[in-house]
């Protein structure tokens, strides 16, 4: 008998699982659960792998709500996967899964539980995060651990970067996991005393602030880049959202933080807390003009 999957997500990072997934379709019946509603800045539209496949498709704004749960309890799932949803899934949902639910965070659970895991961990310099399945619960990325991959992290990733790396890590977990579910394998879980839970970030945290340390600034723009909207700064009251950020060299002590030593069509020269830096904007809307403020 084919099991049940009832598989929430809409992100690219759901889609990319759901693929691998989907090599085993044979074994499982998919119900998707996913939004029209771009609230990420990665948002993937999952109804076009649902016609691809020919799966079953529910479209909701809140998860939770009483329509997605009469969907859901009324496919009656072994399991439900959530991989790239933002909002946090209530007990009774969680509850409709005979078997489990299974979450996913990019991060070394049960530290840095919480919001934009690959923007935390780059922006704040950390050496390795993880790639980490876990039972669902109501709490924030609180389940028991079922499998959880070290992930080192290079000083010169960008979110790009670690997302990639996720992805290629998180496929062969997924495939070890369901590989266990379908053979009635055992799955070995295991939890650790929770720690620190990141917030959301806001707009105002992407904003340049040029007495920070030109690593500070380089790691904020790594941090914010694609798939994410990316660090800016303001110039002539327009945002200048930034590509590329490189530091020049050390700043002369008598330089202040914020004076544009040089501008042109391709790039600022900036001083910044420790250093002069050079900014590359990602796309101009306003004419560089050479001068001496921001």
């Amino acid at each position: 008998m084919k099991k049940k999957i009832v598989y929430i997500g809409t992100v690219k990072f759901s889609k990319l699982l759901l693929e691998e997934i989907l090599a085993y379709k044979s074994k499982i019946n998919i119900l998707i659960i996913s939004t029209k509603k771009k609230i990420n800045s990665d948002f993937v539209d999952m109804n076009k792998i649902a016609k691809k496949e020919n799966l079953e498709i529910h479209f909701t704004n809140n998860v939770n709500s009483t329509k997605t749960y009469n969907v859901i309890k009324n496919f009656g799932p072994d399991y439900i996967f959530c991989f790239g949803w933002s909002r946090l899934i209530k007990k009774k949902i969680i509850d409709c899964a005979k078997k489990f639910s299974l979450g996913y965070h990019p991060a070394e659970l049960p530290k840095n539980r919480g919001r934009h895991p690959i923007i935390w961990a780059i922006y704040l310099g950390l050496k390795q995060t993880a790639s980490t399945f876990f039972q669902l619960t109501e709490k924030v990325d609180d389940g028991y651990i079922i499998d959880q991959k070290i992930i080192k992290i290079k000083e010169t990733y960008k979110s790009s970067d670690l997302y990639k790396v996720l992805i290629k890590i998180s496929k062969n977990q997924i495939k070890s996991i369901l590989k266990k579910i379908l053979y009635n394998k055992k799955i070995n879980i295991y939890k650790k005393k929770n720690e620190n839970i990141w917030r959301k970030r806001s707009f105002l945290d992407g904003i340049i602030d040029w007495r920070m340390s030109g690593q500070s600034i380089i790691r904020l723009v790594n941090a914010l880049s694609s798939p994410y909207p990316g660090a800016s700064f303001k110039y002539k009251n327009k945002n200048i959202n930034i590509k590329e950020a490189i530091i020049i060299k050390k700043k002369p002590i008598n330089i202040e933080p914020g004076k544009i030593l040089d501008v042109n069509k391709k790039y600022f020269k900036i001083s910044c807390d420790d250093c002069i830096i050079k900014i590359i904007p990602a796309k101009l809307k306003v004419n560089l003009i050479k001068d001496t403020y921001l």
